[in-house]
């Protein structure tokens, strides 16, 4: 069992985020089986933040994700990008107040 997490720790992707290093977990879905992209921090293992945002009324492809770039979560969206998390589809979902990127998942 030892080998097998310390297998998956070599294998997770991990960016600083607000200072923190942080674990990327991209295993979890949400209700109507779209991905959601979680960050812990690493040294604790404590949630940092969820950097998906699920909004069932905007279409999605398979491996596409809303991005939670706002409020909290501001500058994640970058984040993601420059680690080779998500790639920039250039499509944006419109909620009341925002426009939230939308992105593919790389796996």
């Amino acid at each position: 069992m030892k080998a097998l997490i310390s297998k998956i720790k070599e294998n997770m992707k991990q960016v600083t985020f607000l200072g923190e290093l942080c674990n990327v977990h991209t295993n979890h879905v949400y209700n109507n089986n779209r991905q959601v992209i979680e960050l812990e921090i690493a040294e604790t293992g404590e949630p940092m933040c969820v950097a998906t945002v699920n909004i069932p009324d905007v279409h999605l492809e398979k491996d596409e994700v809303i991005i939670k770039d706002y409020s909290e979560n501001e500058g994640i969206f970058e984040i993601l990008l420059n680690a080779g998390i998500i790639k920039d589809t250039g499509k944006r979902a419109q909620t009341t107040f925002v426009q939230c990127p939308i992105a593919k998942l790389v796996e």
